[in-house]
């Protein structure tokens, strides 16, 4: 499969297991961008881990963005960049941290 079939894949698949949870999903700088509440955080990372056709199995990164006052309803996104070899494929998904006192997210680790 070419890289934009890949992309066009994971964009069906993402929206077929994620659906209406997700805030957006989107091309980003070469990579495809998914956007979820931060409850879905572990759920999204265990399912490109575990899923058999996708394999994410290459952690890059994982960082945190401050977007003060720039959103009414996050102050933080939890940015986190998966490989997958089987497909050569790069993946970044976004956890949306609501604003708060406290703000908190799930593990992405078992």
């Amino acid at each position: 499969m070419t890289r934009d079939e890949l992309n066009a894949k994971l964009t069906e698949d993402l929206t077929a297991k994620f659906g209406d949870k997700i805030i957006s999903l989107e091309m980003s700088y070469d990579l495809l961008a998914l956007s979820v509440p931060v409850e879905l955080h572990h759920e999204v990372a265990e399912w490109a881990k575990n899923d058999e056709f996708w394999e994410f199995n290459h952690f890059i990164d994982i960082t945190a963005v401050d977007q003060y006052n720039r959103f009414e309803t996050h102050r933080f996104e939890i940015v986190v960049h998966l490989r997958s070899h089987k497909h050569n494929l790069k993946f970044r998904f976004k956890s949306l941290v609501p604003k708060g006192d406290n703000p908190t997210a799930p593990t992405i680790t078992d």
